[in-house]
This record gives C-alpha cells, structure tokens and sequence, in this order.
C-alpha cells in the first residue's frame, strides 16, 4: 500500500481506460482487505506486538494485530482502536487544497470490511461527531483522552503516506475540464490529471443506480417507443450531460396537454436513461420531482440532478405565489444567496442540465393565473410543447394497444434503467480526433460547440424554408434543440436508440414547430406592456386618473391623464406613454400601431396616433379606448 500508484494510463483503447479507471478503487479496497485479513490472523502477545505487528500501509510507529491498531512509539505498546485499521486513500477537491480528507478501512467484527471517510475539518472541529460516526461504521476507537490522541495523531501521519488520490467531485457530470464524467457513484473516465480516482463528495440520490440490463431497456424503448415526444425526451436526456462542453446554461422543455396523452411517461423515458424509471407515487426510488414543493426544496432537488437531468411533473399543482420569479432562478442555474446561523453567506445551490416538466397547462397559461407574463430571456430557456392525444399512436394503431404499450413501458421502465447514460458517455469520450487519439476536453468541446451550430443552421434553414421567420431570441431557442439532435444522433449511432435513422430529426423538427407555432410561448414586449396597461387601467384608474371637466376633482400624485366624462376613454399624457414603452424598450409607434389596428386607439389622422392636447391638458395624448379593459391581450395582439 505504501507504493505510490501512478496516474499515467497506459496507451490503451478509450473503452479499455475507462474500464481499468472504475476497477481503481476495487483494486485499492482488495489491496487494503488483505492487510486487514492478515492483521487479523495475526496473533501475539503484548511484549511481541512492536516487533511481530503488522505494518503495511501504515504511517511510523503504527501496526496491526488481531487485537486492533497499536501505537508503539512509546514504552509499551498502547492500543488506539479494537480493529485494525487501514488508510485506503487521500481525497481532495480539484484544486487539491480544499475537502481535504482521508478513508479508512476496518473489519467490523461482523464479516464486513467497511470504509468510512473522514473530513480534516471535520476532525478539528467536531472530532467527538467523527468519532461517533466512525463508531457507527465499526471503528472501536478507545475512549480515553490518550487514545483520541494517538488516532488522530494516526489520521495525521497518513496525510504524508504515498496514498492513492480520489478527486471528490462537487457534482456529478464533467469534472476538472477533463475527460472525466461522474454518473451519480459511477465515474467514466479516460484522463483525469492529477488523480486516481474520481468519487462524489455528495450524497447521490438513491434512484440514480441501475437495473435490469441495458439490452433489456433497449427492447423495451424498441417495442414500445413511438412517436416524436417521447423519442425527443429520451434525446433530451443524453444531451442534458453535455450542456457543460456545449458552453449552454440551464433550458427546460415543457409539455403540456390535455389528461392521458403521456405527459409522464415521457418523464419516466428520460430518467430511465440514469435511474429508476418508475412511475411517480409507485413508491420506488422515482427520480420525478412534483412542482408542488417549496422553492428551497427545488432548489436542492435540481442541485442533486445536476449534470444528468431533472424531471419534474405537474406544473397545475404548483402553489407557488411568484412562479415567475420561480422560473427565473431555476433556469439561472443558480440558488438564492442565504445567510447561516453565522450571518455569512452559504454556498449556494448550482445545477446545469435540461429540465424536463410536463402539465396539462403551458408556462405561459399558468403564469397567467398570477397576472403575469413569459419575461425577456425565458423565451429561449423554458420552452413549452403541446402535447396531442394523437402523437404517442401509431398509424391505424387502436386507443387500446397505444395504451398497453404506454402500460409495458411503465411497467418495463421500473425494471431495466439507469445503464444508457454511463454507456452514451463512454462511447462519446472513446471516440478519437483526427489525428487517431482520445480527444482531449478542448478538442472534445470545441467539436461538440462546432457540431451543435452546424445542426442549428440546418434546423433554422429548414425551418425558415417552411416560411417561418426566426429571430435572434427564437435561434437561441433553437439551439438547444440542436443540441438534443446532435445527441440523438449519436445514441442512434451507438445503438442506444433503436430507431430508423431519421427518427431523432423527425422528432427535433416536429417539437421545433410545436414550440415555434404556439404564439403564447413567445416572449412579446408589446403584449407584455399592454398586458401590464390593461391590469393597471382595471384595477388602479382611479390612482392615475380623473375625470375630464370634473372641477372638484383632486389630482392625484402620479397623474398619467383623464377618463372622458362621456365615452369612459382614457386619454393618456403622451410623456406617461413614452416613460410606459420605454421601460420595456420599445418606441410609442410599437405599441400604438397595433392598438389602432385592433380598434382600441384612436388617433389624431392616418398614421399619427397621438392627439393633440384639449384646452384643459398641458399636453399631447393618447386615447385608448374604454373597450380595451376587456380585450384579450393575449389572442389579440
């Protein structure tokens, strides 16, 4: 043990490396049992342990025997812990001087060699909780204060042993900018400088395991898989691990639909792809989140998805007061700033995957509920999707057998998972550059930045041949779903997904389209001030506006003009229009173009919309018509 393993990897096939990598740690574990197992077949009395204990792996002056770990650096030996004991690595973060710590290995008396990490930190700052824990593994450290001592004069002493070193990963996905991946406890990797292993210095969430076999899953999607929803959500959930490389924040696709479309067996294919496929309220480790949770608790749940992707269903049940507000953190990747008991600040929670949602109501119907509207920026980020009765059913296809096969893929999906996403990445990372090499991270990310433009620009030429226009807002949509067709591309090349060779194009296309067509989706500022005017003008006239010749009539502070006496129009100061278009950036001509158009502006003569002021007004006006406080906003415009 005392042997410094190396970190150079032999020139070997990327599939070879990232086998001989995940075998690291088992190898390491068999060396630190067998000095465990001949420590405890080593029996010897008191005056013969400094001389016939056991010393492999261990810092000076410490040594194993049947009876536990000794200190023999004094005048007689003192025993430190009723097992032996074993260090089995260093660990760290990736910058090697933070997380620091160590694991341990002991026999605890009931046939079980365990580990148990332990924190520096921990040990200086709560060492009666570390030695509690460690306790509960099976570590029998003495009580007394001199054995406390010499333990952690033991734990101590290790630091300077030529131990394996574990990068401790702050969450999973890719690490250290190298080719190194962490998919929930299990890590694909083909380099990782500077480290022998690669671990998760978190807790991983219990569905995120496999199960079944991954010929299993693959029948399953092969049998029962059909239309471009769920093929799109299963492309979706291999792209959401390469946002990183792909240099994109955080995006949420968002299916909405009437009852019994498959909303969440679209959920259950894309978590399937790492982990417990099962259905939510099954009562298995379900890796679907409700949306009706509190904002913190989502917080973290996303943070724990972080690097594959995060399901979340029922978008309706949400309760939240301010889900704008809500929408706008979750795609921010980034948790409120909280201060501790302390008054400092805490880490916040981070996360960087795709969110699939699914609720039989779009973002913008349900942020409608709350007088609110899609803001600036949201456009590209949440991306909603209407799902149809229709698209889940084959050509011809009964309700009956579209239902059974939605029933085989609940059932099947609970039983093989969790073995598509390791193997995508492993494939992705063996795959080498132009020269016959592994890539390198660079490489791999300036290919895969290159690629997704390349499928942006074909999905926006197909599109606009279509006879769409795309803006720019609209292009930074769209390539997020170019990234989900380059990754559906590769899964169909790896066999992953075994469907005909245009069917991940077909399904890219097609929710493209969906998104692109429904116009409510679509973050427009001029409905959002009208919106805005409308809601202000119903509920809080009277604050702004008095009635024109009403001679008693006090003016309020913030005046934006007059209610006509006779009509009930509001005829609004030409400057309180322009502050009103200007906050949303756009001209008075944006907005009062189609306020005419539609018949809730009148205007002066064709093409000029303001009046000129009446005898009683200081100023120019608007005059928006009484009739616009019950038009809806949202079809009209």
């Amino acid at each position: 043990m005392n042997k410094k393993v190396t970190t150079n990897v032999p020139k070997v096939s990327g599939i070879k490396r990232i086998r001989a990598f995940a075998d690291r740690d088992n190898n390491f574990t068999k060396m630190s049992e067998a000095i465990i197992r001949r420590a405890e077949n080593t029996e010897v009395g008191e005056d013969d342990i400094a001389s016939l204990g056991i010393s492999d792996g261990l810092p000076r002056h410490y040594v194993n025997t049947a009876d536990g770990l000794f200190y023999i650096g004094g005048q007689k030996p003192v025993l430190v812990c009723g097992t032996p004991v074993v260090p089995v690595a260093l660990f760290c973060g990736k910058d090697k001087a933070s997380s620091l710590g160590i694991s341990l290995m002991t026999g605890n008396g009931l046939g079980k060699y365990v580990k148990a990490q332990v924190s520096f930190e921990d040990i200086v700052q709560s060492g009666a909780q570390v030695m509690g824990r460690l306790a509960g593994r099976g570590f029998c450290v003495g009580p007394s204060p001199q054995q406390l001592a010499l333990f952690d004069r033991f734990i101590q002493c290790c630091r300077s042993l030529p131990l394996p070193v574990y990068l401790m990963a702050d969450a999973m996905g890719f690490v250290s900018e190298d080719m190194a991946f962490l998919h929930g406890h299990e890590p694909v990797v083909t380099s990782l400088t500077g480290f022998d292993y690669l671990l998760p210095g978190f807790r991983v969430r219990p569905g995120l395991h496999k199960g079944g076999a991954l010929e299993e899953w693959i029948n399953l999607i092969r049998e029962n898989v059909h239309g471009w929803a769920q093929t799109f959500a299963l492309g979706a959930s291999f792209a959401s691990m390469l946002l990183v490389p792909a240099g994109m924040d955080v995006g949420m696709f968002h299916f909405h639909g009437v009852s019994t479309t498959g909303k969440t067996l679209l959920l259950m294919l894309g978590a399937s792809v790492h982990g417990d496929g099962s259905e939510p309220g099954s009562g298995g480790q379900v890796n679907i989140i409700r949306w009706n949770t509190t904002p913190n608790a989502m917080e973290r749940l996303l943070a724990d998805y972080s690097g594959l992707v995060a399901c979340v269903d029922e978008l309706g049940a949400s309760n939240h007061k301010q889900l704008s507000s809500l929408l706008y953190n979750i795609t921010s990747g980034t948790a409120k700033e909280r201060l501790n008991r302390g008054l400092t600040a805490d880490e916040p929670f981070k996360w960087r995957m795709f969110i699939l949602s699914t609720g039989e109501m779009s973002i913008s119907e349900k942020l409608a509920e709350q007088k609110a509207v899609l803001q600036g920026g949201q456009e590209h980020r949440a991306i909603s999707m209407e799902l149809l009765p229709e698209d889940a059913q084959k050509p011809d296809e009964p309700v009956s057998e579209t239902r059974a096969r939605a029933d085989a893929l609940k059932t099947g999906l609970a039983e093989a998972y969790g073995h598509a996403g390791p193997a995508f990445i492993g494939k992705l990372l063996s795959e080498k550059n132009a020269a016959g090499s592994l890539c390198t991270y660079a490489e791999f990310s300036s290919w895969l930045q290159e690629q997704t433009d390349a499928c942006c620009n074909a999905l926006e030429e197909a599109l606009r041949d279509e006879g769409r226009d795309i803006t720019r807002v609209q292009r930074r949509g769209l390539k997020r779903f170019a990234l989900v067709w380059l990754a559906g591309e590769k899964a169909l090349k790896y066999g992953l997904l075994p469907f005909k060779s245009d069917a991940v194009a077909e399904s890219v296309m097609s929710a493209a389209r969906r998104w692109l067509d429904d116009n409510q989706n679509q973050y427009n500022p001029v409905r959002n001030m009208l919106e805005e005017l409308q809601l202000t003008l119903v509920t809080k006239s009277s604050r702004h506006f008095i009635t024109l010749r009403d001679g008693h009539a006090r003016c309020p502070g913030d005046m934006w003009g007059f209610v006509h006496h006779k009509t009930g129009d509001f005829l609004i100061y030409e400057s309180v229009f322009e502050k009103l278009c200007s906050e949303k950036g756009l001209k008075t001509v944006d907005v009062a173009r189609p306020l005419e158009r539609t018949g809730y502006l009148s205007g002066e003569s064709a093409g000029h919309y303001k009046k000129r002021a009446l005898k009683t007004m200081a100023q120019s006006y608007y005059l928006v018509k009484k009739a616009f406080l019950k038009c809806n906003v949202m079809t009209e415009f």
